[in-house]
């Protein structure tokens, strides 16, 4: 349950949070592929996926 008491502010939090994940979460998947060689991205690529 939230903890923010007006909808309005709720509906700010939701875009802001989807936003801030949408950011994010390309940034940390390159990084995460970074040092793959080029051969085995695909394998660290399904191994991010799972995990």
């Amino acid at each position: 349950m939230s903890l923010i008491s007006h909808l309005y502010l709720l509906y700010f939090n939701q875009m802001l949070n989807g936003f801030s994940q949408g950011m994010i979460f390309p940034v940390l998947m390159g990084l995460s592929i970074k040092n793959v060689r080029a051969n085995k991205r695909g394998t660290a690529m399904g191994f991010f996926q799972v995990d």
